[in-house]
């Protein structure tokens, strides 16, 4: 579907993006992602930067609402969202060839705000 509405190379980077197997554990596929991350085009990271960053944003908003609540909503409490959100801020740290000079920014938004959702004293 995606194919025909937008084209072959924007389906292969939403399934670049995308986790390939739901049906694994969840640190298993989060594991992957991470994974598959740090070897990925520059595109790829672009676009899971881009996701997790807004993610990580609307969590800082409801944090700021329900506090501690707020990891309750996950299948997976605050101590592995943050080794998850950490694991994907370490990936996006690894530059591939041909990174825009945009990529730097998505990168360092993307740490200051992993640092910012996950103080290291909460």
């Amino acid at each position: 579907m995606l194919e025909n509405e937008f084209g072959a190379e924007i389906a292969a980077l939403v399934n670049a993006c995308s986790e390939p197997d739901k049906s694994l554990p969840w640190r298993e596929r989060k594991q992957h992602t991470i994974d598959a991350l740090a070897a990925a085009a520059w595109q790829v990271k672009a676009v899971v930067a881009a996701d997790k960053l807004d993610n990580l944003h609307a969590m800082s908003a409801d944090f700021s609402l329900v506090g501690d609540a707020l990891w309750t909503r996950f299948n997976q409490g605050r101590a592995q969202q943050e080794w998850y959100y950490r694991g994907i801020a370490q990936a996006l740290s690894i530059p591939g060839p041909g990174e825009p000079d945009g990529l730097s920014r998505l990168r360092k938004d993307m740490n200051d705000m992993v640092n910012l959702s996950f103080p290291k004293n909460p």
